[in-house]
């Protein structure tokens, strides 16, 4: 990810399947943590995410989390954990499992 580019900023075509798969494994060898919690944090990429693969949605925070120069480690942890608690409803309904789970 380049300084001053931010997802929000790149129309979501744009995105590819790959960019969004692995993203988060790069920002983490790259150890990018601020470009990293912005991806996450950022409801385009969840959904994206978790309408390609919920799992790998579940799998990409817990890898994130278990970096513990991360200052974001407890945040993705718990993300994770939320996330793989409804994995079902997330592989069902991944729309609405995330935007309730975010909602409030």
């Amino acid at each position: 990810m380049l300084k001053g580019v931010h997802l929000h900023n790149i129309p979501r075509s744009a995105m590819s399947e790959f960019a969004v798969r692995h993203i988060v494994y790069h920002l983490c060898a790259s150890e990018l943590w601020h470009e990293l919690f912005e991806v996450v944090s950022d409801v385009k990429w969840l959904l994206a995410r978790a309408q390609m693969e919920p799992l790998g949605l579940v799998l990409d925070l817990e890898h994130a989390a278990g970096f513990p120069c991360c200052p974001h480690q407890r945040v993705l942890r718990l993300m994770g954990q939320a996330l793989r608690m409804d994995l079902q409803e997330l592989q069902h309904d991944y729309r609405v499992c995330l935007l309730s789970s975010w909602a409030g």
